[in-house]
């Protein structure tokens, strides 16, 4: 299976995704900042990412960005 981050400033979101997507096999980890993902994907390759847009220090948009200059090829999903 695969490993995920998730990405959501609602820890009720966090939880309910990951609980989720752990009960189908998958491995999750949760941030609920922009900064805090980044220095989970500095930390470990991901398969996925879901990723609220609207996010505290800086947008879903923004959070993209950087992370295809780190990680091109990871999948990314961006919410409202």
């Amino acid at each position: 299976m695969g490993n995920i981050l998730v990405v959501d400033d609602e820890r009720s979101i966090r939880f309910t995704v990951k609980a989720f997507l752990e009960s189908e096999g998958h491995s999750v980890e949760t941030s609920e900042e922009a900064e805090s993902a980044m220095e989970l994907l500095r930390s470990k390759p991901f398969d996925v990412i879901l990723t609220d847009i609207i996010l505290p220090s800086i947008s879903g948009v923004d959070l993209l960005r950087q992370i295809r200059e780190r990680s091109p090829h990871v999948q990314v999903q961006v919410s409202r």
